[in-house]
């Protein structure tokens, strides 16, 4: 028995087929940003931070305000 592809709802009141041309939009614009030095570097950066805040929670390090 073959099963019929459903198209998924997204949850949202916006139409899926209003987030995809959305989304067919901006996709282009984003890879165009995350292959440019400036993204390159932003993202490298983002990676480091997030290394850096997951081997703080290992520890058991808090930061800022969570402090008691």
């Amino acid at each position: 028995m073959v099963k019929k592809a459903t198209k998924q709802n997204s949850g949202m009141d916006i139409p899926d087929y209003q987030i995809e041309a959305l989304a067919r939009c901006l996709l282009p614009k984003i890879q165009q940003y995350y292959e440019s030095e400036e993204g390159k570097k932003d993202l490298e950066q983002y990676r480091v931070e997030k290394t850096k805040q997951a081997q703080a929670g290992k520890v058991g390090i808090k930061h800022g305000d969570d402090q008691n």
